[in-house]
Order: structure tokens, then C-alpha cells, then sequence
């Protein structure tokens, strides 16, 4: 659990959803900089790309497979636990998104899912239906969509 504690700080605050195993086998390498970057909390997160493993290295552990969807890219955080979110990229920024809660009902009516409490929400479904339904959300109205946390990039390293 130590290894995700600097990720989870500012992804348990965000819109995020926990899965029973990776949505994402192979990830793309999004427009983000290889480097240390801030939290809104003033923490920092150090990512950098491995093609090897097909997505970002974590400086605290684990990888975060991407996936373009529309205007948004699916990031899907795989270490102790699986971990899949939405986020607006930018080679300096990165913006976490979640739906609003009643664009959020909807889409889970439409696919079929539920969400379980807890400090990270629990998405049911298959992989293939939490791509899915993450695919929706990526294309919601930005009406439809509030920010929920920010990284900014500071320096390479």
C-alpha cells in the first residue's frame, strides 16, 4: 500500500474508479513530460514513459496505461490495484474529469453498472464494459464534466 499512497492522495480526492483487474492491455504514449510533477496538495508524482511496458512508470510504483478517447484520454493506473480515470492532457498539465453526478447515473443506467462506495469507488463489469462506459463519459458535453484534480508538470528529471 505504500507504494500507491503518492498517487492515491490526489486519485482518492478525484473521479476515479477502482476495477477487478486492467481495463487497458497496451497503452499509447500521451502529449504529458517525462518528469516530476505537482499535486494540488503540493505533493509530487515523478512519471516517465516506458515503451517497454507500454505506458508511464509511476515513481512510486506501478504503470499508467493510455488510451485516447475523443478530447479525453482513459489513464488506467495498474499496481496493487487497478485504477481508471479520465484526464485532459497537455504536455504540462494534466486535468482529471469525472462526469457530474447525474451524467454519471445515467451512463451507469445505460451500460448496466454499478458503482460500490468506498474511497475509491468500485466500477463493476467486465473490462471491455468499463472501457465502454469510460468511452461514453469521454465523449459527455464538457457541461457534463467537472474538474476534480490537477497535476502540473515542474521539471524533468
Amino acid at each position: 500500500m505504500r507504494v500507491l499512497l503518492p498517487l492515491l492522495l490526489i486519485l482518492a480526492l478525484a473521479g476515479c474508479y477502482q476495477g477487478d483487474g486492467p481495463v487497458l492491455a497496451e497503452g499509447a504514449q500521451g502529449p504529458v513530460k517525462d518528469g516530476v510533477w505537482r499535486r494540488a496538495d503540493g505533493g509530487e508524482v515523478e512519471l516517465a514513459w516506458d515503451g517497454s511496458t507500454g505506458g508511464y512508470r509511476v515513481g512510486a510504483g506501478g504503470v499508467v496505461r493510455l488510451a485516447k478517447a475523443g478530447e479525453l484520454w482513459l489513464a488506467d493506473y495498474q499496481a496493487e490495484r487497478d485504477i481508471v480515470l479520465l484526464a485532459k492532457l497537455t504536455p504540462e498539465q494534466v486535468v482529471l474529469v469525472q462526469p457530474k453526478p447525474e451524467a454519471e447515473q445515467r451512463l451507469l443506467a445505460t451500460h448496466k453498472l454499478a458503482l460500490k462506495a468506498g474511497p475509491i469507488r468500485l466500477l463493476s463489469g467486465s473490462a471491455a464494459e468499463r472501457r465502454s462506459y469510460l468511452a461514453a463519459a469521454a465523449t459527455l458535453p464538457e457541461s457534463d464534466l467537472v474538474e476534480v484534480g490537477r497535476l502540473t508538470w515542474m521539471a524533468a528529471r
